[in-house]
């Protein structure tokens, strides 16, 4: 699947598939769920060329878009072959993270423009960013939070990183004396505290910012949160139960672990303190 080759299909081969799909089994959309649907820009912009041309007329989504790999004529190319939404993976605000952890060429600025541009052409943008890894001050940590909420994305998602046996991650967090469990069963490898430690903050530290600034960045403007329920096709009634809900999780799961309750009181001062 993977090796040291990518390897693509022609835009017409996956048209005619879309469309097999589209006249035997009537779908009514479709999702992209190929992290590699960018890396050849010029093969991305001849399969959205390709749809059009053969009026594919789909709504489609993507859900991991290299925002490296974005520009208006990709924008506009992918808006009119039937786009309605894109999630973009920025991970990190800090240029440290970025450049020696993540390894991911991102240019901040662009990242902004490629997000303002797409969401005024109609594009529903989320994104992606994690906190908490190895290494990680807890200036950097709010430094992703800060670039979450100035880049403005109609969504933002903010995880806690997860460093996974056999991965580069993995070994800085155990040369670092980072990890608090090495393994990992289904509910604590997407526990909402984490798995790893440092000097500047605790698991618990994590649970509480990634919850309270999850819900200040994407709820606290009344428009957005219309946006996101609509979006999400349920009603603000629904959608505040959820945000409720998450943040009950976030408490429950800081008084599973028994924690002294000043290391909250301290997160909390944090986020009011921002």
């Amino acid at each position: 699947m993977q090796g040291s080759y990518f390897r693509a299909r022609s835009a017409d081969h996956v048209c005619d598939e879309i469309e097999w799909l589209k006249n035997k089994y009537g779908i009514k959309s479709i999702v992209f769920d190929d992290d590699n649907l960018l890396t050849n820009p010029k093969r991305a912009k001849a399969l959205f060329k390709t749809m059009i041309k053969r009026k594919i007329n789909l709504p489609w989504t993507y859900d991991a878009t290299a925002v490296f790999r974005l520009d208006t004529k990709m924008i506009d190319l992918m808006i009119e072959s039937g786009c309605e939404y894109i999630n973009i993976a920025i991970e990190s605000g800090s240029e440290r993270i970025t450049r020696d952890i993540v390894l991911k060429p991102l240019d901040f600025k662009h990242a902004k423009a490629m997000v303002k541009y797409a969401k005024s052409k109609g594009l529903f943008v989320s994104g992606n960013f994690i906190i908490g890894f190895p290494t990680e001050t807890w200036s950097e940590i709010r430094e992703t939070i800060n670039f979450c909420e100035e880049i403005d994305v109609d969504y933002a998602k903010i995880f806690i990183a997860l460093p996974l046996r056999n991965t580069e991650l993995y070994d800085l967090a155990e040369k670092t004396n980072s990890i608090i469990i090495d393994t990992y069963d289904a509910d604590s490898m997407w526990s909402v505290g984490g798995v790893i430690k440092s000097d500047d903050w605790t698991a618990d530290d994590l649970t509480i910012l990634r919850a309270y600034e999850w819900d200040r960045i994407n709820f606290s403007n009344p428009d957005k949160l219309k946006k996101i329920a609509k979006r999400m096709k349920i009603s603000v009634e629904e959608l505040n139960k959820i945000r409720k809900r998450t943040l009950n999780n976030a408490k429950k799961a800081i008084a599973s672990r028994n924690i002294n309750t000043s290391v909250t009181k301290a997160a909390d001062v944090a986020l009011v303190n921002k």
